[in-house]
Formats: C-alpha cells, sequence, structure tokens
C-alpha cells in the first residue's frame, strides 16, 4: 500500500510494469546523452575532417596533372585553365 495525501492507494501490476519500463528508458537515454553521445559527435568530426581533407587532394591532384600537362607542351596554356565558374 502507497500512501498519497493521506489515502491508502493500491499500485497495480500494470503501473509497476509501466514504472519498470520508465526507468529502462530513463537508464538508457542518460547512457546515450552522457557516455555516447560525445563519442559520435568526435567520430562525426574526425568524418568530416577526413572528407575534407580528400577534396583539397583531389582539387590538388587536378591542378597538378594539368600544370604537368602544360609544362610538357601537350596542351596550350589557354586549355590547360580551368573553365570558369561564373560566366
Amino acid at each position: 500500500m502507497l500512501r498519497v495525501w493521506g489515502k491508502d492507494m493500491k499500485i497495480g501490476l500494470l503501473l509497476k510494469l509501466f514504472l519498470a519500463c520508465l526507468m529502462v528508458c530513463l537508464i538508457f537515454d542518460m547512457y546515450m546523452a552522457w557516455y555516447n553521445l560525445p563519442r559520435v559527435r568526435a567520430s562525426m568530426w574526425q568524418e568530416m575532417e577526413v572528407r575534407a581533407q580528400e577534396g583539397t587532394e583531389i582539387a590538388w591532384g587536378t591542378i597538378n596533372f594539368c600544370y604537368q600537362l602544360e609544362a610538357s607542351g601537350l596542351v596550350s596554356r589557354a586549355d590547360a585553365r580551368p573553365m570558369p565558374c561564373l560566366p
């Protein structure tokens, strides 16, 4: 029996199961928020840094390829330059 505001209340099985499930969900949420979320965030930052580095390497590789073509004389300077993005 549970005494609330001076009255005896009987807690049923359904309410007990609901409270147990609620506690499990709260514990899981606390785990995700305080323990797992910082790891996921750090992993995402690392992945974004790797993507940025790979994109930069691709751009430098393209520029170097065009420069090598021009330096070897296979392509004129005007053809080796990239096309402008703006009209």
